[in-house]
């Protein structure tokens, strides 16, 4: 279609002159008429609500679901996740142990406890009286570890660590007291084979005696504190390279060297920190997380950016539950809003963009070498197990008629379309510049596989010979590929 230059960015062409007949109105003279593309999308780009409709990209999203950037710049269908190694009655929290082991704290049968996934089944390790009551809770984080007698996990229960080694059914001791460590531990990590904690009660900072739980000898473990005016606590850790990054909700701290001796620690802005350890997650490019004001990144060769204007519509609806994970070229965002659904944002490393997709209400993710789980505390998922997703849309940005408002009749679209038989299409045009307002005109079905082009002509309606505005939503069920999406309208020669 055609929209004046250059608040649009478009020049009509003449692409077609055949008589039209509107309902109850008479025949118009050919040689009166004009057919104008606008807007010819020809590619497809994210979800884009942080700015107003109008100002945003011809080809991004105003609103969209199960749309993944997989096959971008085409619009293609995320895969839906799939329901895997059931059994639980519920789970707390999600890891991989030092030989690569899933495994989980929740409850099974009835019974708290560690469990650990083998031979298609959670299977339990054995834990004492007093491992399981620290188990009551429902923080945890987990690191890898190596200390004097060998390789081991930790978990951090926020009074106390459990000790997990050995050989499956592994065991699980707790440390205590006597190592002299922390008196509450909410974070662990490892660097070096050194232990390094914190809490969200203080803004302290431990880091362990070489390969040893303790925190005794003067010369070999290394404490620090960071003191910031508004007397925040820690709210996050993690490791980035060589470098540990310690966060409180408005401050970010870097302490990088190999040793007490050669530590050095640095506050790296006093603007941005992290709100939630687990949207902690490293990607192809960068260290992610979930900052007050938005998602942030940071690559060890600037300052943390913000990369989440795109989805500035879930981040300011957030309340409650976030986590977030890194297949490597994507990271997956998952925010509970306001009214407690769960939204799925994930942001494309490689093409810079942000998609929504189908969220169960994932509540934790563990990234492994065979792909990205989640949970939603009583189901475990695996992200893109399936091949298609049940339901999805895409709905672009409005679009006006320029000087042709009112005095323009759409006529006909184009849509440049791979699908697979069994695949439906929907394609519905509103007249509002927002809302859920749709008019449905028409619906594909695919009989059989299909790789081309189909025009789909506008029957006259007064909706649309009236319109000031339009925006155009593409549905359906199934995966299917769409490439191009060109609109016609057809307006009397003259009008500009």
């Amino acid at each position: 279609m055609y929209l004046t230059a250059p608040k649009m960015g478009g020049q009509g062409v003449d692409v077609l002159k055949t008589l039209f007949y509107a309902k109850n109105e008479r025949k118009t003279d050919m040689n009166n008429l004009q057919t104008k593309l606008y807007p010819s999308l020809q590619g497809f780009g994210g979800i884009n609500t942080g700015a107003a409709p109008f100002n945003i990209k011809d080809t991004e999203a105003t609103d969209m679901l199960n749309i993944s950037s997989e096959n971008f710049p085409a619009l293609s269908q995320s895969k839906a996740p799939g329901a895997v190694m059931q059994g639980m009655d519920s789970v707390k929290f999600l890891g991989l142990l030092y030989d690569k082991s899933i495994f989980c704290i929740g409850t099974k049968d009835g019974t708290q406890g560690i469990y650990y996934y083998s031979g298609d089944t959670w299977n339990s390790i054995s834990i004492t009286a007093a491992i399981r009551a620290l188990l009551a809770g429902d923080r945890f984080t987990a690191t890898n570890y190596r200390d004097s007698a060998g390789q081991c996990t930790i978990i951090s229960t926020g009074t106390n660590l459990i000790k997990i080694k050995g050989t499956p059914p592994y065991t699980a001791t707790k440390i205590n007291a006597a190592n002299a460590m922390p008196t509450r531990i909410d974070f662990v990590a490892a660097k070096d084979d050194r232990l390094i904690c914190a809490d969200t009660l203080s803004d302290q900072i431990a880091i362990s005696e070489l390969a040893l739980i303790k925190w005794e000898d003067p010369i070999d473990y290394w404490f620090a504190k960071a003191e910031t005016n508004n007397g925040e606590t820690t709210s996050a850790l993690s490791l980035y390279g060589d470098m540990i990054l310690w966060f409180k909700k408005s401050v970010t701290t870097i302490i990088y060297g190999k040793a007490p001796n050669s530590y050095v620690w640095d506050i790296m802005t006093r603007s941005v920190g992290c709100i939630e350890n687990k949207t902690i997650a490293e990607t192809n490019i960068a260290i992610m997380w979930l900052s007050k004001d938005g998602v942030y990144a940071y690559s060890a060769t600037t300052l943390p950016y913000k990369i989440s204007e795109p989805i500035k519509k879930y981040i300011q609806g957030f309340s409650g539950e976030a986590a977030a994970a890194s297949d490597g070229k994507r990271y997956y965002l998952s925010l509970q809003q306001t009214d407690g659904s769960y939204v799925l944002c994930v942001y494309d490393t490689e093409n810079k963009l942000w998609d929504i997709e189908e969220n169960a209400g994932y509540k934790m993710f563990l990234r492994t070498e065979d792909g990205v789980y989640a949970s939603d505390g009583a189901k475990i998922y695996k992200l893109g197990a399936e091949d298609f997703c049940g339901y999805w849309y895409f709905v672009t940005k409005p679009f006006d008629f320029g000087g042709a408002a009112g005095k323009a009749n759409l006529h006909r679209l184009n849509l440049s379309v791979r699908a697979k038989a069994g695949t439906a299409v929907d394609i519905s045009i509103s007249p509002d510049i927002d809302g859920d307002f749709f008019i449905n005109v028409h619906r594909e079905t695919f009989l059989n596989d299909f790789d081309g082009k189909i025009p789909i002509y506008l029957r006259p309606d007064a909706n649309f010979r009236s319109m000031n505005y339009f925006r155009i939503k593409l549905a359906g069920t199934r995966q299917c590929t769409i490439y191009a999406l060109e609109t016609e309208m057809r307006i009397r020669r003259g009008t500009y």
